[in-house]
């Protein structure tokens, strides 16, 4: 997208304070007693004005149109505030499947031969119309917007899936790998340990393709997505006057690619980042020098709106807003090497537990970089029981013993093994150990609290 898709005029840009809790149509929305109080306040308003607030979160991240559902009016009423709000929501973004244009691009930013941005826009102009030619479907995109609420809600979980099928993999291999070696870096004055992963450069290029080709042979694929699919065909070019890296929105819900950022300069600071910084973000078609940051780089969010009782997903496109979003490293595809944090005094029985075990690094880092986030997604989804993760104590252990061991993690994240039904051992005890290794189970969910635990090695070590 550049400056022809532009939701955002140079004149409706200007953002307004984030010191209030509100924007006056946050205000006007939460105090209304009726529809028509919103309509009379909006007539007021020139038509930038009212996109500028409408795409304008407050400090607990909610846009206008967030708070008309907890209004205590009847449906009638909510739906007239969504009839009058949402024609001016309309996302323009272009279409999934459009290409970008290099000399569009290049005329647009005075990008000129000899200028360090002209090979690096070139290649990535190349590589998101390759993946561009690929007829994605994305539960994220404005393409999806407008439509029937539960098929959008069916398409993201199947991303989703596909991703956690994605970490399983790479977790998977980087147990397995013999080309993975582990370091504990853990000091008493700190209240956070860290293990980290290092690894051969064939060890990243294998966990680069196994994000992309799950996306590219199911043709589902949101932002992160898409970044992932343009980074492995990036890198498979191995070019090595290019650096490449991911970053998303905190406070906000988007994925991009950057390019060549000065390695000295701090990653939530665009400003920083130097001149040949180059921003691609192939899921909304847009690639332009970092210093056009406030101008260019959107951010997503979505809803569901019932009018006429059909329940239809709107996604809407927001600007980055320096005061309120930050743009955060996620991963440097230089670094060989993969870093988790925990508490070396744990507050949680699950953390207690794992101190218990006294595990390995190797087992640690799976744990901590994998399993304890996919509990906590587990439970907020409910597909475990709705218990709060403290609270979890045999089922824990299953998934602890379950997890530690490559074959069973490959089974449970396969739905071979129903998550919901984990609380009993014998899921697990009746299924064939693949190391022949004999795990001791504790007897009673009591006993966990209160007993180190021995466990044979599952690695054979």
């Amino acid at each position: 997208m550049q400056d022809k898709y532009s939701f955002f005029t140079p004149k409706a840009t200007g953002l307004l304070p984030l010191a209030a809790e509100h924007t006056p149509l946050h205000t006007t929305i939460d105090l209304c007693s009726c529809a028509k109080e919103v309509m009379d306040y909006v007539q007021k308003l020139e038509k930038d004005q009212i996109i500028k607030m409408l795409h304008t979160p407050n400090k607990k991240g909610h846009l206008p149109i967030h708070l008309v559902d907890d209004l205590r009016l009847d449906s009638r009423e909510k739906e007239k505030i969504y009839q009058l709000l949402l024609p001016y929501m309309k996302p323009a973004l272009p279409s999934l499947s459009t290409p970008v244009d290099f000399k569009t691009i290049s005329h647009q930013y005075e990008i000129l031969s000899d200028s360090p941005l002209y090979q690096p826009l070139k290649i990535a102009c190349l590589l998101v119309n390759q993946i561009r030619q690929t007829a994605f479907l994305s539960s994220t995109h404005p393409d999806m917007t407008g439509k029937d609420a539960e098929d959008v809600e069916l398409l993201h979980r199947e991303i989703k899936d596909y991703r956690n099928e994605a970490d399983r993999a790479k977790y998977e291999y980087l147990y397995t790998c013999e080309d993975v070696t582990y370091h504990q870096d853990i000091r008493e004055d700190d209240d956070y340990g860290h293990i980290t992963a290092h690894f051969k450069p064939s060890v990243r290029d294998a966990v680069l393709q196994t994000y992309a080709e799950i996306p590219l042979s199911t043709k589902r694929a949101n932002c992160t997505e898409l970044s992932d699919i343009f980074v492995y065909l990036l890198n498979k070019m191995n070019l090595k006057d290019i650096r490449i890296e991911i970053f998303s929105i905190e406070n906000g819900d988007h994925t991009l690619v950057v390019l060549n950022r000065d390695p000295k300069s701090d990653p939530g600071q665009f400003k920083t980042w130097g001149s040949r910084a180059l921003v691609v973000d192939v899921w909304a078609g847009k690639i332009y020098p970092a210093a056009s940051i406030p101008e260019q780089l959107s951010n997503y969010c979505s809803m569901d709106v019932t009018v006429d009782k059909k329940t239809n997903h709107h996604i809407f496109i927001l600007p980055f807003i320096p005061a309120y979003h930050t743009l955060v490293l996620d991963t440097d595809v230089s670094l060989l090497e993969d870093t988790v944090s925990f508490r070396l005094t744990p507050d949680s029985f699950v953390g207690r537990f794992i101190k218990n075990l006294n595990l390995p690094e190797q087992e640690l880092f799976l744990f901590h970089s994998y399993i304890k986030p996919l509990l906590k997604e587990l439970i907020a989804r409910r597909k475990l029981e709705a218990y709060e993760l403290a609270e979890l104590e045999y089922p824990v252990a299953t998934l602890v013993y379950a997890f530690l061991d490559p074959y069973y993690l490959k089974k449970l994240t396969h739905r071979d093994v129903y998550l919901k039904d984990i609380e009993d051992k014998h899921i697990i005890d009746e299924a064939p150990h693949p190391l022949d290794s004999e795990v001791q189970w504790p007897q009673s969910s009591n006993e966990t609290t209160e007993t180190t635990f021995c466990v044979q090695s599952l690695t054979g070590q």
